[in-house]
């Protein structure tokens, strides 16, 4: 199960030695005007371990003032 604040918090664990996760993402940003602007990434692991992030797809909305 997929926890929602899975990358807003990391606060470590124990006992996962040797477990190592090794992530790429790519993606983009528009800017849709000078106060807000919008980006779109996706993730993929490089390493063999698929069971944390097999896939991911981020996306932020960003507003300035």
């Amino acid at each position: 199960m997929r926890r929602p604040w899975d990358g807003l918090v990391n606060i470590g664990t124990s006992g996962v030695a040797g477990n190592d996760l090794v992530t790429a993402a790519f993606g983009g940003r528009a800017v849709l005007s000078e106060h807000i602007s919008i980006g779109l990434a996706w993730e993929v692991p490089l390493s063999n371990r698929h069971d944390l992030i097999d896939n991911r797809i981020l996306m932020d909305l960003i507003f300035r003032y």
